[in-house]
């Protein structure tokens, strides 16, 4: 990786911006070693500390924040002139489709797609690591891991369908297998809630049956979903799907019947059928099974159809026979289950993937980002031009228009003092010198004063 991107530079820009750049092109190789075997190590682990899982999840993070930061330095794709970066990694899938070999593919967005899918399966294995420890907490944190995981993948639908090159899309990134991983990561996070509720003595039977289906209608699009993918993977990971819908759908069937009969311990007969429904479905699972007769999932499935519902099955016919004599409804006729829905995917936060701070190549501008600062440049020149033009225009028409108005001389002339001839200056100081006008207002109140008690005398004379 190191090679390439300084030829590229080279080639691009010059010998000494390559010399610039330092460290730069070791970092990203180092970088992505330190992806790889995060990626190895937890493919490889059947448990991890919470420590490793962080530091592999630190290291995946970290080359996908520094992606984003050398994409928009350097181009990486099979376009004409771009660096020659060859990306090799080996594909999720073991069926005859998929490649035995590494898969290379010169174009950075492949890259990223790669690392974010080892992000999700990292999420992945976290959830199963925690849920087989059993423990309340446990099963809490593979339930919020599982949900992380879907919604990774449906980042990475996302990511795929929008930046990859035609020829350049492994079948394990594409939107098809992301949707069908993401369904298989929420119907496991379902599979938690169920769990817990069955752990906890003190849940309805109703509430765990409402859990169990959901989480089997999960199971049951991830398997329609991965059968589109049939001989790209392994058929075991399809039998393993199908049966854990299987088992739990009949576990919702089972606890449904409970819950009738705790309605209604008369009520035998739709008991029954829901208890043929869930053995009926179980066997057919256990029958298509494509897997060794040793194989634990399918140990597991017929445990519980020999160990369980076909010996309830048994207890309650007998029963239905020798005392309660109910007409058992055909399966058809039997309402459908309730399921509740608890997960959904969570995508993974913002600042995770967020080039912001990364300094690799940071003494590298682009071509993209000359011509990009060229033309804002030119930009700010016209818009200063004109704006420069409108002040001149807006100038000249004011100047016209104070000219019409006699503008600012008739200002100028109304603020000037005016001096009196000498007769009118010295009567107004006379006035001045009487008291002015308060004088003048003294007398016309003296004035009113008076005619009030003339008017007065004069009415006194006229009544007597």
């Amino acid at each position: 990786m190191a090679a390439p991107l300084r030829a590229y530079v080279e080639d691009a820009f010059s010998a000494s911006d390559a010399d610039a750049c330092g460290e730069d092109f070791g970092e990203a190789q180092r970088l992505r070693d330190g992806a790889i075997r995060a990626s190895t190590a937890a493919e490889g682990a059947s448990t991890a500390s919470t420590a490793e899982a962080t530091r592999a999840r630190e290291a995946l993070t970290t080359y996908y924040r520094a992606l984003c930061a050398i994409e928009s330095r350097i181009p990486i794709s099979p376009c004409e002139g771009h660096a020659e970066v060859e990306f090799a990694w080996f594909e999720a899938g073991r069926g005859p489709r998929a490649s035995p070999a590494a898969v290379s593919a010169r174009d950075v967005q492949y890259e990223k797609c790669a690392v974010l899918y080892n992000y999700a399966a990292l999420w992945s294995r976290i959830g199963a690591w925690e849920f087989g420890s059993g423990s309340e907490d446990g099963i809490k944190r593979a339930c919020a891991a599982f949900q992380a995981s879907a919604g990774a993948f449906g980042m990475l639908g996302d990511l795929s369908e929008r930046k990859l090159f035609e020829g350049s899309v492994t079948i394990d990134v594409s939107r098809e297998y992301c949707d069908a991983m993401s369904k298989l990561q929420l119907a496991q996070a379902q599979e938690c809630f169920y769990e817990k509720a069955r752990q906890n003595a003190k849940t309805s039977a109703a509430t765990m049956s409402k859990l169990a289906q959901q989480a089997r209608l999960y199971y049951d699009e991830s398997a329609t979903a991965m059968s589109r993918l049939a001989g790209y993977l392994d058929d075991d990971v399809l039998t393993h799907v199908k049966l854990k819908g299987a088992q739990l759908g009949a576990m919702a069937l089972r606890l449904a019947g409970k819950v009738v009969l705790d309605a209604d311990e008369t009520n035998v007969g739709q008991a029954i059928a829901r208890a043929r429904q869930a053995t009926s479905l179980l066997a057919a699972a256990i029958q298509e099974a494509r897997v060794v007769a040793s194989d634990a999932g399918l140990e597991r499935a017929k445990a519980l159809l020999n160990d369980e519902l076909l010996p309830e099955l048994k207890s309650l016919e007998r029963d239905n026979d020798c005392v309660y004599m109910e007409r058992v409804p055909k399966v058809e006729d039997l309402p459908p289950l309730a399921a509740a829905n608890l997960v959904k995917a969570i995508e993974p936060p913002a600042e995770e993937f967020s080039p912001v701070g990364v300094t690799l190549f940071q003494n590298i501008v682009p071509d993209s980002g000359t011509k990009a600062l060229s033309r804002y440049t030119e930009m700010v020149d016209d818009l200063i031009r004109n704006e420069t033009d409108t002040l001149a225009l807006a100038s000249d028409e004011a100047r016209l228009a104070l000219r019409e108005m006699e503008l600012p001389e008739t200002l100028i002339a109304l603020s000037t003092a005016v001096p009196l001839e000498s007769d009118l200056n010295e009567r107004v100081m006379a006035f001045r010198s009487s008291g002015g006008g308060n004088t003048l207002t003294k007398s016309l109140e003296r004035v009113d004063e008076l005619n009030r008690r003339c008017s007065g005398v004069v009415t006194t004379i006229r009544e007597t």
